[in-house]
């Protein structure tokens, strides 16, 4: 028996289990006598009937889109009597009944306790199952009430609901080896609908003289049954048709319902194993007296039909890929649609019909798998698959692949050859190396450039408020080679930062460093961008040509996105010359810039040199005042920290300003560094020199700082510089960045940190890991969580055995020297544990930790543990931080013998 209802309709199908039996009293037409059919009311007036499988198949196929174009405004009431169709399709059929339930989404009388009741203990008289395949529509939702009675009626009938979206070959496959189902016949063995995180297992016994189990479930889980002889028959879930439904940044996974038929199960104790995360559903039916011997023979039917497969329960049925009424069958074109067939999906594919059956073709890059269709072929795995160089680097994608020339070498990457442009200098400074297939040439980018020509680039053209931005947006995300800014007078771009939303962008792009002369040749340079960062965000290198003709050419790269464009100024004017209040704007040589005033007056020379030093827990910043280093006859552009080439730029604001900035930590631009165990104190020198002939430099002085920072574990963190110190940075619901730092120590005090370029421990050493957080304040309400944090043997956490050390920020309670000093509680994390040695031959371990922020005014931040629950962290919040390798050095334990 067959029972479809629509809520909004309240029509129905039913099939009837031979010919003596009445039709329901709503009905206005029964089968044919003597036949097996499915009879089908739409909206209580029409009534149509079909005498095989298939085709009730395909008015369920067909009834989505029929109702999407003809019921529209149906859809616009959602609220639709659903139990009330249900508990009617309950009464006028048989007993053990399949109930198919569509529906759009909401029901008004999902509360009507009494009617609720009357549809549970008619479930219990009929032991008929229930399907609700739910069609996804933006109008109709279901929420969490209404959800319940449904996944509790499906549960209760060994059904299930079902959501609707692009897999119909799947569901259609499954449908039509349920419906197959033969009449009261059915053994009820298990029902499972219940959330699952990792593994499941269950068990349950299957009774004597059953021909069949049909076991149904959903794809996204991996599933095995082990019956009594030992025996694994795995389902495993389906690798190719996950559907993902993306919605405001949230991925929604959907199952769909898959069946499958064991035949001859073995009696006894069976075991379920189940793997995956969400809401795990399986249904177990067994079936007995499939075959009624001496109703038919196969002699009795066409030639493409047979009684005795499952489902035909004593009668002529058309086997798989015909359809008709046993007496006759005709072939099925499986190709007219993808609810038939797997051939073209993904569009990988095309379907061939043939007579009972089809086949598939798969497109260049994919392979057919029978349960899967057209998959895509890792062409990468094998050289044999791909056309690659064989030093090129071979990189898979979906339907094809792509080849690329390693560092070094030039080519398409179907064939590469060493690019002599890399190797040494093999042209003169005045020259740019282009290679090309089988050679190399130095060309002059003074004869070989692209001229741009444009207005706005200008840094007089600024961004205002009544400004349309449409129109005012530019961006240079497709700018790469050799250009000359060239208007109505050769421009350059500027030296000194540009306020943001100048140049006709959001992002302006200057120039850190003087333009050189012809003699230089060509130089590098950094660009540099004005965002929240600071004046050189996203710094990157150009290079710079002065011509003879007294114009630059630049080497641009692309910017890091859209949102960057190049400023210019004008080499022969002060039109959009912004100087600082201590300067003016002249033209020397024809070429402007800013120069600083004549009347600025000197002081004392002590005072005057003393720079302004600020001492940032990231970065100290050093700025003297440009117009009176230049004032007492020193030259700007060669003053320099410890290590040369930490030189200052330019900042103009209240007045011109030389600017360095550097890290306070031992090695950062020649600094140097001392720990007392209370203070850490960071020094350098900057170096101020007189003005020379470009050759030589006399009579540099030295004006030395510091800062003096209080030892702990924030600042030994933020001043090391090394590979065993690594930040992240997060950025919480768009409210602020956060950095995470995170490092290894050499004491339990957690102050002084690695620093070698090699770490080499014993197995009897400690290590002490420790995490903070910078950038929050002191009112913020986040803390830090360390979540989970596990070692492996090489940098790759899937290749190799893996050790856990935390879990759900709870510590692996077997290992007793783990300890967990702080976490979850404050912006630090601590924890630390003997050294160990992977099995099988490592020497070296890769420390890896998922940490992130979370806030404790809507959040339980620490751990309860054994792990009851889990700090409430936004994945967007979340990073993951690696710190390796760790080198292991040969322990040896010698036993003295007496």
């Amino acid at each position: 028996m067959l029972v479809c209802i629509e809520p909004y309709s309240s029509s129905f199908a039913r099939k009837v289990s031979d010919s003596t039996t009445s039709p329901p009293p709503d009905s206005t037409t029964s089968p044919p006598p003597g036949t097996d059919g499915y009879h089908c009311t739409q909206r209580e007036t029409n009534e149509t009937i079909t005498n095989d499988i298939s085709g009730f198949l395909q008015s369920i196929r067909g009834n989505y889109w029929d109702d999407y174009y003809n019921s529209y405004y149906h859809l616009l009431n959602c609220n639709q009597s659903l139990l009330y169709g249900l508990k009617r399709a309950l009464e006028i059929s048989p007993a053990e009944s399949i109930i198919w339930v569509y529906t759009f989404g909401s029901m008004t009388d999902y509360n009507d306790t009494q009617l609720l009741s009357d549809v549970h203990t008619l479930l219990e008289e009929k032991k008929s199952q229930v399907y609700f395949l739910l069609y996804p529509w933006w109008y109709c939702t279901l929420n969490d009430s209404q959800r319940d009675v449904l996944n509790d009626i499906s549960s209760l009938s060994y059904g299930e609901v079902i959501p609707l979206y692009y897999n119909y070959y799947t569901l259609s496959h499954s449908l039509a080896l349920l419906l197959s189902k033969p009449l009261n016949s059915s053994v009820r063995i298990l029902n499972i609908n219940k959330n699952v995180t990792d593994n499941y297992t269950d068990t349950f016994n299957v009774p004597t003289s059953l021909s069949y189990l049909l076991i149904t479930g959903d794809e996204t889980f991996s599933i095995n049954f082990t019956d009594p002889n030992g025996n694994t028959l795995p389902f495993k879930k389906n690798p190719y048709y996950y559907y993902y439904y993306y919605y405001y940044y949230y991925y929604y996974e959907y199952a769909y319902l898959s069946s499958h038929l064991v035949k001859s199960p073995a009696a006894g104790s069976w075991i379920l194993n189940a793997q995956g995360n969400k809401s795990l559903s399986v249904q177990i039916l067994g079936f007995t007296g499939l075959d009624k011997p001496d109703t038919c023979s196969d002699s009795d039917c066409h030639p493409n039909a047979t009684c005795s497969e499952f489902g035909g329960y004593g009668e002529c049925t058309c086997k798989e890929g015909f359809a008709g009424d046993g007496s006759s069958c005709n072939d099925i074109y499986e190709c007219q649609d993808f609810y038939t067939n797997n051939c073209n999906y993904y569009g990988n594919g095309y379907c061939v019909n043939t007579i009972g059956s089809y086949t598939c073709n798969c497109y260049s890059g994919y392979d057919y798998k029978e349960d899967f269709g057209c998959v895509d072929i890792d062409e990468c795995a094998d050289s044999s698959l791909n056309d690659c160089d064989p030093v090129a680097i071979c990189t898979n994608h979906y339907g094809s692949y792509t080849c690329t020339c390693p560092q070094g070498y030039y080519g398409d990457g179907y064939h590469c050859e060493i690019n002599e442009c890399l190797q040494g200098t093999p042209c003169g400074s005045n020259e740019e190396c282009v290679k090309y297939i089988g050679s190399y040439s130095c060309i002059d980018p003074c004869s070989s450039n692209t001229i741009l020509n444009d207005p706005w680039r200008s840094t007089s053209n600024t961004y205002g408020y009544w400004d349309y931005w449409y129109y005012w947006y530019h961006c240079d995300n497709g700018l790469s080679g050799w250009y000359r800014f060239k208007g109505e007078y050769d421009q350059k771009i500027p030296e000194h930062c540009i306020p943001q939303y100048s140049c006709g962008t959001a992002i302006p792009i200057w120039m850190n460093g003087s333009h050189p002369t012809v003699s230089d040749g060509i130089v590098n340079r950094t660009a540099c961008s004005n965002w929240y960062d600071g004046c050189c965000t996203y710094p990157y290198n150009i290079s710079v040509k002065m011509c003879p003709g007294g114009f630059y050419v630049y080497k641009l790269q692309r910017p890091p996105s859209c949102n960057f464009a190049y400023c210019t100024e004008s080499n022969y004017s002060c039109s959009g010359v912004d100087c600082a209040p201590d300067e003016e704007c002249r033209i020397v040589g024809g070429v402007s810039g800013c120069y600083c005033k004549s009347g600025i007056q000197l002081g004392n020379l002590e005072d005057d040199l003393k720079p302004q030093v600020t001492c940032g827990l990231e970065n100290i910043e050093v700025r003297f005042s440009k117009c009176l280093v230049e004032k007492w006859g020193y030259n700007t552009s060669s003053i320099h920290l410890r290590d040369y080439s930490c030189q200052g730029i330019i900042e103009r604001s209240d007045k011109s300003y030389i600017t360095f900035i550097t890290r306070p930590a031992d090695g950062s631009c020649g600094g140097s560094s001392w720990n007392n165990g209370s203070v850490i104190r960071y020094t350098n020198t900057v170096y101020l020199a007189s003005y020379s002939d470009g050759v030589i430099i006399r009579d540099e002085i030295p004006i030395d700082f510091h800062c003096d920072y209080p030892s702990d574990m924030e600042i030994n963190l933020l001043t090391a510089i090394s590979s065993y110190v690594v930040s992240v940075t997060i950025n919480v619901a768009g409210t602020a960045n956060f950095t995470i730092t995170m490092g290894l120590f050499q004491d339990s005090g957690y102050t002084t940190p690695y620093t070698d370029s090699k770490v080499w421990l014993s197995s009897s050493s400690i290590l002490y890991v420790g995490v903070i957080v910078t950038g929050a304040t002191g009112s913020s309400p986040f803390v830090l969580v360390m979540k989970n944090c596990y070692a492996t043997p090489t940098a790759d956490s899937f290749y190799g055995p893996r050790y856990d050390i935390l879990t759900n920020q709870c510590p692996n309670k077997n290992d007793p020297t783990l300890s967990v000093a702080e976490n979850g509680v404050s912006l630090k994390g601590r924890f630390s544990l003997q050294v160990f040695k992977f099995l099988g031959g490592f020497d070296k371990i890769y420390l890896h930790c998922q940490v992130g922020l979370c806030d404790t005014s809507n959040s339980y931040c620490a751990a309860t543990c054994p792990a009851m629950r889990s700090a409430l962290i936004d994945n967007n919040n979340v990073n993951n931080i690696i710190i390796g390798p760790i080198y292991q050095k040969e322990s040896v334990f010698r036993i003295p013998v007496s």
